[in-house]
């Protein structure tokens, strides 16, 4: 058999790597003899125990019984030259690898538990250790120490709890696996896209690189060594022992996880409306609302991909619902850049910040919801005042007049959001009317459109102003809508005639001359005059209510007319013409006979005073 391994081996030298010849020192431990019974042929040997160097290097033997007669070996690394079945040369390489060279078991007792270990797995003995030869003097134990090496043996291959697993993570974010078996602490991290280290019993990975990851740890080792099989056609064969590699993978999926921004829109609609012509509005979604996305900070992805602030997209309602493209982990904002006609523009910023940790799309819900454009109307409405008559004409100014009722109606046909007719055109919406400074201003829950107004009623005095006053309701981009029917007050003209008095006497002549004063209602002097050459008074626009006039002085020759004219201005444009009749005053010689010593002038204000008196005590009696 040793010809036919030696045979294989002067082969296998020409096409494997084979190291130069080998010198084995034999170093006999004092006091310390083997015995080794062959099981199968019962064949028994005893020596004094050795230690084994190969060029420094301790090394086993392999054939228990077996004589060595040289000291010079060649050395190839294909352990399985040596015969030996794969699996038991995979065992004491763990036994060699943990035996007499690891940290801490450089004694005696350790090699002999490493050489009868060895022995044991490659054949069929029974193997000892005395303090004499031929199993003479006292046993030496080694059971501690073999122990010791199979529990490091045993364990050699078990790897971390999570290897092989496939474990998914968001990028940029971390992982962290602990090995329940205990045992992570005996490898390192060899490659990974990603950055990956250990700390104690936990594999910390920083999830930096998108796609597959392959994470592969090898076990540590106190040397990088490699084993090697010496061998010798005539002698005892060696083997200088070290453990294969053990490798632990675990896969990563990195993904960058998608989310989108779903708003939803609402706002009150037109809906209906009820028996007193008042609106009814419902909360519908509103379509065409424009939203801008931005993000909040620089958002990487591998790279940048947004800016801080930049503007990623415009999201439009449809159906009251916008959806967001894709969008990775990151901070973002939403605010609104165009609402819809008749709603006030939200202008607040809304701040989203996702931060999805799963490879399902993860759907962000913003609901928000318009407010209705609020419509103010407004007008005023003045009025003529009587202020006095300049130049036998009457002067007027404006003044505010309160309680002048208006009605609101439609220019056209109103429809409903789902376009049911809600109000035929023309048809009174409602009634408005002015306060005490002669404005309206109302609040109008009305849609947008055409409307018009119209005075329903006016003060006592004035004329009912028939003008049609048309405006339109429209979006703006203010929040409120503020609409002044007319830039100037409107203004209601007070009732008017002209008044004529006309001055004769009983044969119908004009008598110019006649002194009036004309006063109203409450007593107040308006006017004063003389007749003119024609005999008469004439003004113009004396407005609407109740006067009365009496004659001051007559012509002369003519007796004063005491009697007091009532007059009611109540309708527009009239002429109200009044006749004042005088008498003549008789024509005797004794007038003409007065002393020369009276003059002319004496007596005109002699009878004037006379006069005077007698029209004073007829005011009385009336």
């Amino acid at each position: 058999m040793k010809k036919i391994i030696l045979f294989i081996f002067m082969f296998l030298m020409f096409n494997t790597c084979v190291y130069a010849s080998s010198h084995l020192d034999l170093v006999p431990i004092d006091g310390v003899y083997s015995s080794q019974f062959n099981l199968s042929t019962g064949g028994y040997f005893s020596s004094n125990q050795k230690k084994y160097f190969m060029d420094g290097k301790i090394v086993y033997c392999i054939e228990p019984g077996t004589p060595i007669y040289t000291n010079e070996f060649y050395g190839v690394g294909d352990l399985s030259l040596s015969g030996i079945e794969q699996k038991t040369i995979d065992l004491i390489s763990l036994i060699g690898y943990f035996g007499y060279d690891y940290p801490g078991h450089q004694t005696d007792k350790y090699f002999l538990a490493t050489q009868e270990l060895i022995w044991e797995s490659v054949g069929n003995n029974e193997i000892y250790f005395t303090t004499g030869i031929n199993g003479t003097g006292n046993i030496v134990n080694v059971d501690y120490e073999k122990n010791k090496i199979m529990s490091l043996v045993n364990s050699y291959y078990v790897k971390p709890s999570f290897d092989g697993n496939l474990v998914s993570g968001v990028y940029s974010d971390k992982i962290v696996l602990e090995d329940t078996n205990n045992v992570l602490s005996n490898y390192t991290v060899i490659s990974s896209n990603n950055s990956a280290y250990i700390d104690g019993n936990k594999l910390i990975i920083s999830l930096d690189s998108l796609g597959s990851d392959e994470i592969t740890l090898v076990r540590n080792k106190y040397d990088q060594l490699s084993s090697v099989f010496y061998g010798d056609s005539e002698s005892q064969d060696f083997m200088f022992l070290r453990a294969n590699d053990v490798f632990s993978s675990v896969y990563i999926d990195v993904f960058s996880p998608r989310n989108k921004i779903n708003i939803d829109k609402k706002g009150l609609m037109l809906d209906g409306i009820d028996s007193d012509n008042n609106f009814i509005y419902h909360e519908r979604g509103l379509d065409g609302v424009i939203f801008g996305l931005y993000a909040s900070e620089d958002i990487y992805e591998n790279e940048l991909i947004y800016y801080k602030d930049q503007l990623i997209e415009e999201m439009v309602t449809v159906d009251g619902g916008a959806t967001s493209m894709l969008l990775p982990n990151g901070n973002y904002y939403i605010k609104e850049l165009k609402a819809n006609d008749g709603f006030k523009l939200d202008d607040s910023v809304i701040d989203i910040h996702l931060n999805n940790d799963k490879k399902e799309v993860y759907n962000y819900m913003v609901d928000l919801e318009n407010e209705r454009q609020e419509i103010f109307i407004s007008l005023q409405k003045n009025g003529e005042f009587f202020e006095k008559i300049d130049s036998d004409t009457g002067s007027y100014i404006n003044v505010p007049l309160s309680d002048i009722k208006f009605g609101l109606y439609s220019s056209n046909d109103i429809y409903d959001v789902d376009g049911d007719l809600l109000i035929n055109k023309d048809t009174l919406i409602r009634e408005l009317v002015t306060d005490s400074d002669g404005y309206i201003n109302e609040k109008l829950n009305i849609p947008f459109g055409t409307y018009y107004i119209k005075e329903l009623e006016t003060l006592p005095g004035y004329k009912l102003d028939s003008n049609i006053y048309e405006f339109s309701v429209k979006s703006t981009s203010d929040d409120n809508i503020k609409i002044m029917v007319t830039k100037e007050p409107m203004v209601n003209q007070l009732i008017k005639s002209r008044l004529v008095i006309n001055k004769i006497d009983s044969d119908g002549n004009k008598l110019q001359g006649a002194c009036f004063k004309i006063f109203d209602s409450f007593d107040n002097l308006i006017y004063e005059g003389i007749t003119d050459s024609n005999g008469i008074i004439s003004i113009g626009d004396l407005p609407y209510g109740k006067y009365y006039f009496y004659e001051v002085s007559a012509p002369n020759g003519y007796y004063l007319n005491d009697r007091i004219y009532e007059i009611f201005v109540n309708n527009d444009d009239d002429l109200i013409e009044v006749n004042v009749l005088n008498q003549k005053m008789p024509l005797t010689s004794d007038i003409y006979a007065v002393p020369r010593k009276f003059s002319a002038v004496g007596l005109g204000f002699g009878l004037l005073t006379l006069s005077l008196g007698y029209i004073n005590e007829k005011r009385k009696n009336n």
